[in-house]
């Protein structure tokens, strides 16, 4: 492993001077003009906007702002220019400008709602301005619709052809992307993947909203710079501490409290950052015999330092530790007896940013992460999971000019891992107190090595016609002795049929490596294999109201699957003969008009899928046929009250059931109750739908405090959404068998109080 870092570092080095060296000598052939430089500013934020473009409309020359938020745009000649500054998130800034002398322009960008469109910036917050099915979020669109659990990920559900499992408050919300499973989906925190970012087997995130800069998604045909993930990738960057005073806020919520420290160490040069948070239900409440309470505590932290205009150095982590202890001797449906959890994880990352020139950007990021978790849950879950992880990714960004640039870079890493425990050999029957259940035993440790490297080339092929085109390597090192190689080709485009009318289209193979359970019994299996095929139309109707309409396909092959012979728990045979397909369609609508933003989302897709234990496909079982999202949220006043509400915010979701597969009966045998089942997925749960609704008031806001409160509900009309359904056997029910349903939180206020200091 000092090997490779060495040589990657090596290459870091050589290839940045390279590049300096050619553009130092095509800048020295170039007679200098004037010169327009300033200094970019955010609306709603105190920090700075390093990686914002800037560039004159009728040239192909253009240029970032530094880690100062300062830019300069050298050589320019005299005459009229459109002078454009844009930056994700943000709406984008346009001037007419007259240069005839040296000139310098101040730019404050203001936030928009979402950002739909891409646009090509230069930076570690960089989306391809040819990619589809692409949204990216600022910390203040994300403050409205995290939700009762304070959790930035449920702002993705906003998106069209995006769940979580069954939606309700205090379920998972790992994310089900376009007809996808919760394992195809990858998490980049500061560019280093998050394996398992949950909390309580998926009902919150272990991600901090108060230390978040952006968090971009990409749905599909994501560019080559991301691999091993089948559905999505979703990418989570913090942001620095404030360079220039010291500040803070302390939050109480619905079921734990925050509180954030930051300042400069060095005014303009080092800053931190430190953000806590704490669950105090567990204080109050105890371990409780009626409802499982956790015991969180986790800690975000940041050290950025500008070593000068062009480099900055970032040490950042996120340690979290988790138990809760619950047991009763009468557990309601679909709440197991027993439930023990253990869980610590801490994961530090040293990244390294440098703007080598005006044409040149890397970003070198080293990273540690180790996680063990520890858990039993019922009769039929038990799990004792290690691993640790080591790594190395470095991205470098050459702008040739404003219309054309390559992306190209490599990660490597090495993970020790250690598993454990029992699961259910059906992965659908869900009841962890079901005695009928038939259970599998795993138990290896594993050892793997894996390193990629990608290209990508985006620019205008004409004035109307802008284009991607990317390879990527995977390369997995499996116990030494077993290599693995993937090649994802990857291909975007975006057509300008109208002034304001944009046609794009995606074709890609993402192929995600199999897991550690399987390759230990098959070490020779291949990857997972999904092909996307994306289309779509982007309309901009004015500067406030946009949309879009997606359709797509996505084809699944050589899915890793197991099968066992007369249910023998102990032979497990592996393959890749699992497949499924997944066809759909989205809209997407949003319009801002004076204070209030509105957006509207629609998915209509058909999921099918041959898992472990199936001979053929059948309905996916998070299969949602439709699925419709309103949002809303209006901004009333900006004065000072305690009964004047400051912003109200409004969701409305409707998700048709997912497929479910029905218990017909039971037999008594030997080994007691087992279940008859009907055929796999046949029937469908009643439709989802439920209201929340959130009330902001600014209480106090003076030079040194500001105070918000805020109420929330969820279930405003009190719906009876339902869950899951559990079983119980015995000859005095019909066929042996009684259904138990159980169902969602109903209606739930909530509120809590916000100081910033």
């Amino acid at each position: 492993m000092n090997i490779k870092f060495y040589f990657l570092f090596l290459f870091h080095l050589f290839f940045s001077q390279l590049i300096l060296c050619q553009e130092s000598k095509s800048s020295s052939e170039t007679k200098e003009r004037y010169t327009i430089s300033g200094h970019i500013t955010f609306s709603d934020s105190i920090h700075n906007s390093a990686g914002a473009q800037v560039y004159l409309d009728s040239v192909f020359s253009g240029t970032i702002t530094d880690f100062s938020g300062n830019y300069q745009l050298k050589n320019i000649k005299q005459g009229e220019y459109l002078l454009v500054a844009q930056y994700l998130g943000y709406e984008q800034y346009k001037q007419e400008i007259t240069v005839d002398k040296n000139l310098e322009i101040n730019i404050q960008l203001h936030a928009s709602a979402l950002t739909l469109e891409s646009v090509s910036i230069v930076s570690d917050r960089l989306i391809d301005k040819t990619s589809v099915s692409d949204i990216s979020m600022i910390a203040p669109q994300i403050e409205s619709f995290k939700g009762l659990q304070e959790d930035p990920v449920n702002v993705l559900t906003l998106m069209p052809g995006i769940t979580k499992g069954n939606s309700d408050l205090f379920s998972s919300t790992q994310l089900y992307v376009r007809g996808g499973g919760p394992e195809e989906n990858r998490f980049l925190y500061n560019n280093v993947t998050v394996y398992w970012p949950w909390y309580s087997g998926g009902i919150k995130s272990v991600f901090n909203n108060e230390i978040i800069d952006k968090m971009e998604l990409l749905t599909g045909g994501f560019s080559a710079k991301y691999g091993n993930a089948m559905s999505s990738i979703v990418h989570i960057t913090t942001r620095d501490g404030n360079f220039n005073e010291f500040a803070g806020n302390f939050t109480v919520g619905l079921s734990g409290m925050q509180t954030t420290f930051e300042g400069p160490f060095e005014k303009d040069k080092v800053s931190a950052l430190l953000s806590v948070r704490k669950t105090y239900l567990d204080l109050i409440l105890g371990n409780s015999p009626e409802f499982p309470v956790n015991n969180m505590l986790d800690g975000t932290y940041r050290i950025s330092w500008k070593i000068n205009e062009k480099h900055k150095l970032s040490f950042s982590g996120l340690s979290s530790r988790e138990t809760m202890n619950f047991m009763t001797f009468d557990p309601q449906p679909g709440m197991p007896d027993e439930i023990n959890l253990k869980t610590k994880s801490n994961s530090q990352s040293l990244q390294l940013q440098s703007m080598w020139s005006d044409k040149l950007y890397a970003n070198l990021s080293v990273y540690f992460s180790y996680n063990q978790s520890t858990f039993n849950i019922g009769n039929n879950l038990r799990m004792d999971l290690q691993g640790h992880e080591i790594g190395l990714r470095e991205d470098l960004t050459y702008k040739i000019n404003r219309r054309h640039k390559i992306d190209f870079g490599i990660e490597t890493g090495f993970g020790m891992y250690r598993n454990k425990g029992n699961t259910p050999l059906n992965p659908l029957e869900l009841d962890m107190n079901d005695t009928t259940i038939l259970l599998r035993e795993f138990d290896f440790n594993s050892e793997s090595g894996f390193s990629a490297l990608y290209f990508s080339y985006t620019g205008d092929i004409t004035n109307k016609l802008s284009m991607t085109v990317g390879l990527r390597g995977d390369f997995l090192f499996y116990e030494y002795n077993h290599a693995h190689s993937d090649y994802s080709p990857r291909f975007s485009m975006k057509y300008k049929l109208l002034p304001k009318t944009n046609i794009r289209a995606s074709f890609g193979y993402f192929n995600q490596f199999p897991d550690d359970e399987a390759l230990t019994n098959i070490p020779n299996l291949k990857s997972n294999l999904c092909k996307h095929y994306i289309a779509g139309i982007e309309q901009n109707f004015n500067a406030h109201f946009k949309g879009w309409i997606e359709i797509y396909y996505k084809d699944y092959s050589n899915l890793v699957v197991f099968n066992t012979s007369d249910n023998n728990t102990d032979d497990l045979e592996f393959s890749n003969l699992g497949t499924g397909h997944v066809k759909g369609a989205e809209l997407f609508l949003m319009r801002k008009h004076g204070s209030l933003t509105s957006w509207i989302s629609y998915a209509y897709s058909i999921a099918k899928r041959q898992q472990s234990l199936h001979d053929k496909e059948y309905f996916f079982e998070y299969d949602r046929p439709h699925m419709l999202n309103l949002a809303a949220e209006y901004e009333l006043s900006q004065k000072v009250s305690w009964y004047i509400p400051h912003q109200v915010s409004m969701q409305f979701r409707y998700e048709a059931g997912n497929p479910y597969t029905p218990v017909t009966g039971a037999v008594l045998t030997d080994n007691g109750w087992q279940q008859v089942r009907g055929e796999e997925n046949s029937k469908r749960n009643p439709s989802f739908h439920s209201l929340s609704l959130k009330v902001i008031w600014l209480n106090e806001d003076n030079n040194k405090v500001k105070v918000k409160s805020f109420f929330e509900v969820w279930n405003v009309y009190n719906h009876k959404n339902l869950l899951g359904r559990t079983y119980q056997y015995g000859t005095e029910f019909d066929n042996n068998v009684k259904e138990n349903k159980y169902y969602s939180t109903p209606f739930l206020p909530a509120g809590g109080v916000r100081i910033e200091f």
